[in-house]
């Protein structure tokens, strides 16, 4: 006999990688110049973290800094990334979003939440409150979890 935390950890094991799949879709299909989701995601770890390094780029992502510079050169040529030397350490190169790169990040942003809005549109204004809540919970479950995609925190509902 499971107890209710295992119960609840079983269902969050079995919706969340469906939530976030979607989600995936959603931002594959809306994201402009054809960016790869590893593309994706640096540029929003980039609006994040603006003038972060080649390598906390990497550990983010989980590739390589070869990889990553590679991935990283080629966003700077369609000019969506700039690279800097850092003022106080020359050695340092911090990568930052161009306007063109925010532009991107924020299309595909918003066009994955008019999706996701259309998919609860249903859903009665006691779901959505129970839902919004429950999404509260969980950010509070998981602090570590530091980016944020749409810039905003979780609206606390109760």
């Amino acid at each position: 006999m499971s107890s209710p935390q295992e119960d609840c950890a079983r269902d969050l094991l079995e919706v969340v990688p469906l939530v976030t799949r979607s989600i995936r879709t959603e931002l594959r299909q809306h994201r402009t110049q054809e960016l790869s989701v590893p593309q994706f995601r640096t540029l929003l770890f980039l609006r994040h973290k603006p003038g972060t390094s080649l390598i906390d780029i990497a550990n983010h992502l989980g590739l390589t800094p070869p990889s990553t510079s590679k991935m990283v050169d080629g966003l700077v040529s369609r000019d969506l990334l700039t690279r800097h030397i850092c003022e106080n350490d020359r050695r340092r190169i911090a990568i930052k979003l161009t306007e063109k790169g925010d532009k991107s990040l924020d299309f595909a942003i918003e066009a994955t939440i008019q999706s996701l809005t259309k998919r609860i549109s249903t859903f009665s204004p006691e779901r959505i409150e129970t839902l919004s809540c429950a999404l509260q919970i969980l950010r509070e479950a998981f602090p570590e979890t530091e980016i944020s995609i749409c810039n905003k925190p979780l609206q606390k509902s109760f």
